[in-house]
């Protein structure tokens, strides 16, 4: 199984406004998928990255992160498997998101390692 960064949201904002502010974070157009791609509702490119909306999971809280406080997660894809790459897209629509506000978050990587937390536990 491969291993990716995820962003897990919790969020009043509705959908449509969601789907907005990641695509102001990203810098890309976010597309409406049909079912036949459920569960993955939206997606996006960012250079050889794709940027994949859940708006529901299942994961179960793990690692000391609770992840069913998240029910939207948005995956971080590279084309060419360089986690570098995906980690710096991943850091960067997090950190966009914190700044537009609205957004409870966690960035995780392969689900196992907690990367950061908006806002900061402490905060």
């Amino acid at each position: 199984m491969s291993s990716y960064h995820e962003i897990f949201i919790r969020t009043d904002n509705s959908t449509e406004q969601l789907i907005a502010d990641l695509a102001t974070a990203a810098d890309c157009e976010m597309e409406r998928l049909g079912p036949e791609y459920d569960p993955i509702a939206y997606a996006g490119l960012v250079g050889n990255a794709a940027v994949e909306v859940e708006l529901h999971h299942e994961f179960e809280d793990d690692f000391g992160m609770s992840f069913s406080q998240y029910p939207i997660v948005i995956t971080l894809r590279s084309f060419i498997s360089d986690k570098a790459h995906e980690k710096r897209v991943a850091m960067d629509i997090f950190e966009k998101m914190a700044a537009i506000g609205g957004y409870a978050m966690i960035l995780a990587f392969d689900l196992q390692i907690l990367i950061a937390e908006h806002p900061a536990r402490n905060e």
